[in-house]
């Protein structure tokens, strides 16, 4: 594979690259019951006006930084947005 012989090169011996690439690989794995904070309102206050348009407000912003967030990781042209390795 392309990812380990790359990460590979990094590292005293194999073993360790392996070690580390495992690591890497559970630390990154997201369990399936993850909650998303600002992903869906709670029951108990979400029939509270005042509320709600916190949360919607909440919420929006989220999603400008998520898209924020995507377009500085598809510009190459920013420092450590691009690698010889690509996923």
């Amino acid at each position: 594979m392309p990812m380990e012989s790359d990460a590979s090169g990094n590292f005293a011996d194999w073993p360790e690259a392996m070690v580390v690439i495992a690591v890497l690989n559970v630390l990154s794995s997201r369990s399936p019951d993850d909650e998303y904070v600002g992903a869906l309102p709670q029951a108990a206050w979400a029939e509270e006006a005042e509320v709600k348009v916190a949360f919607e407000r909440f919420n929006g912003r989220m999603k400008e930084i998520e898209g924020i967030i995507d377009g500085s990781n598809r510009d190459a042209g920013l420092r450590n947005r691009s690698c010889r390795m690509s996923f």
